[in-house]
């Protein structure tokens, strides 16, 4: 059996679309909390895969920095040591954060079914278009693509939305992981947020959410087969200059 550690930030966040894949590719899960947790379970080198999940958190605001710090610094490591990571939301954040890039406020948050634009033939996000390159989105953050990364996806604020780096890291602005229901429980617990759109949301999760749904599932899938097969291939086009991060 593989072995992936899940960092999550709040509680009650769930792999949602992420769990098909990750039992058909023999992974069990554990789990770590960087907020409340010091220690990880175990050193970043010895997992088969990361998942970062999101946060209510914002990437280097005050309060959170030493926690942040502290997971991306293991999240350095696990990459040193090619240990593949999907990063999401708060966890694309931080790991553009690591690689130089600054996240910032969005003039208007992003919340809802929203339409990216892939960056290129890349083929990494290709399955979107069975949604017509619509996610799930629910951020305030968004930021530029990092030095030395791959950008796979712009938003319609041309902010990036999903990147690769060292055929490894899948970063995605956007929530890969989120089903219907998922979304909808956010939506109930952001009501003040969201005062005025519910009925719009709600409608247009209910009409492009399974479409969505199917189509994460599938980039997922299809990614975690390239790094659990070492077939990855995304070819950095954002610059010659990149981060570095010392290898074993």
């Amino acid at each position: 059996m593989r072995q992936a550690l899940v960092l999550i930030h709040d509680f009650g966040d769930t792999l949602g679309n992420l769990t098909g894949g990750l039992l058909d590719r023999r992974f069990v899960c554990s789990y770590w909390n960087p907020v409340l947790q010091i220690t990880p379970p175990r050193p970043a080198e010895t997992w088969d895969l990361l998942i970062v999940l999101g946060g209510a958190a914002h990437p280097g605001a005050s309060g959170t920095r030493h926690w942040q710090q502290r997971e991306i610094g293991f999240l350095e490591q696990a990459i040193a040591h090619g240990v593949p990571v999907l990063a999401i939301c708060l966890g694309a954040q931080l790991i553009a954060m690591m690689l130089g890039a600054s996240p910032r406020p969005l003039t208007q948050p992003e919340i809802g079914p929203f339409p990216v634009r892939p960056a290129g033939p890349d083929g990494a996000l290709e399955a979107l278009e069975a949604s017509r390159f619509h996610v799930f989105q629910w951020h305030q953050y968004g930021f530029e693509c990092p030095p030395g990364a791959t950008p796979l996806a712009f938003g319609p604020d041309g902010m990036c939305a999903a990147f690769g780096f060292r055929n490894r890291v899948l970063a995605t602005q956007f929530h890969i992981e989120a089903t219907r229901e998922i979304f909808e429980g956010w939506m109930l617990e952001n009501l003040p947020r969201i005062e005025g759109r519910l009925q719009t949301l709600h409608d247009e999760v209910r009409d492009l959410g399974p479409a969505i749904e199917r189509a994460c599932r599938t980039v997922f899938a299809d990614w975690l087969a390239r790094v659990v097969c070492g077939q990855a291939t995304y070819k950095s086009s954002c610059g010659e200059a990149g981060h570095e991060i010392a290898s074993p």
